[in-house]
């Protein structure tokens, strides 16, 4: 089953994400979660975001599986 979160980011956040993801002095785990966010935002499924970025499903699914938190 394709699945896709729907994410709306303003202009100044979507800047910041992209530095984020192309950043190489950052966490991983921060840079990772960046193309995620960045991903959902620009429509891609689930199982695109994970293939793209070499992670599980599960991986991508888990960080937005609880609709109430805030990002």
């Amino acid at each position: 089953m394709l699945r896709a979160y729907k994410v709306w980011l303003n202009q100044e956040m979507e800047d910041d994400l992209q530095r984020y993801a192309r950043s190489r002095t950052l966490p991983a785990r921060l840079v990772e979660r960046s193309k995620m966010l960045l991903g959902c935002a620009t429509g891609q499924t689930v199982e695109e975001i994970a293939e793209e970025l070499g992670v599980a499903r599960q991986t991508v699914s888990r960080q937005w599986g609880d609709s109430s938190r805030k990002v």
